[in-house]
């Protein structure tokens, strides 16, 4: 149906190409067309919206992710997600979990300390995990941020 749409967007061009070209143009063609015109950028408009998905379920996942990881390794460990209701072409939906996982995995891993740890520096037991997602400047912005030690540049 997107190809489609697309496909008509480019006929609706060429239409109204056509109609602006011709010497002996009526203003009730000029008038159609546009009408025309406006009509199928609506429909684009709303089969692109289609494509679009919220990252909640993503964003879901890596909540499991995160308590798993944390009882595996010992660590006491909560996530606080922002912007679930961001909106995203549902492919990079797909594209992002991969490294959006392994960020996640390394900010358990190796971010946050243990509670042992995260106690001799005067930090609460439990570690957090933000991770946002938001619209910036026609973009979309996913953040991800812990209360950890940081990087060991060793």
């Amino acid at each position: 149906m997107i190809d489609m749409v697309g496909e008509l967007v480019i006929a609706q061009s060429m239409v109204a190409d056509d109609a602006a070209g011709r010497e002996t143009t009526s203003p009730r063609l000029a008038r159609n067309v546009a009408h025309a015109g406006k009509i199928i950028r609506d429909l684009q408009d709303l089969t692109m919206s289609l494509r679009m998905v919220p990252l909640k379920a993503l964003f879901h996942k890596m909540n499991r992710l995160v308590r798993d990881l944390a009882r595996k390794r010992g660590k006491s460990v909560q996530l606080i997600t922002e912007g679930e209701d961001t909106e995203i072409d549902r492919n990079m939906v797909e594209s992002l979990n991969d490294p959006l996982l392994h960020m996640i995995r390394n900010s358990v891993d190796h971010g946050v300390e243990g509670p042992d740890a995260r106690a001799g520096r005067g930090k609460p037991p439990t570690g957090t995990i933000w991770l946002r997602a938001y619209h910036s400047a026609g973009n979309v912005v996913i953040e991800l941020q812990d209360d950890g030690q940081g990087l060991n540049r060793e």
